[in-house]
């Protein structure tokens, strides 16, 4: 049961990252409109909400600390240019969040 749950946590927060990402890029093109921002916005939500749960679960795991930050990326991005294990975690998770959105961790 629990490798489900944490398996439908996994897919849950990824598929939700790069659908609402994709869906950023199209906005920015101007290419995103009403009828499909009304239909992602639910994901965003659902999102929003996985990812909190994963960073505290995952991050917590990941980087051996408490989260002091509700989303997984901001705490990678607070990680990203440190020493040690930390930032060596955190520049692994910023080139696979940037592989799909190239300005999320700068």
């Amino acid at each position: 049961m629990i490798f489900i749950a944490l398996a439908a946590l996994w897919f849950g927060v990824t598929g939700c990252f790069v659908l609402v990402m994709h869906a950023k890029k199209l906005k920015e093109a101007g290419q995103l409109n009403t009828f499909w921002t009304f239909n992602i916005l639910p994901w965003a939500v659902i999102g929003i909400t996985l990812d909190f749960i994963f960073n505290v679960i995952a991050g917590t795991l990941i980087f051996r600390e408490l989260p002091r930050e509700l989303l997984f990326s901001s705490r990678v991005q607070r990680h990203y240019r440190s020493e040690g294990f930390r930032g060596r975690m955190a520049e692994f998770w910023a080139n696979q969040l940037n592989a799909i959105d190239p300005t999320h961790i700068k």
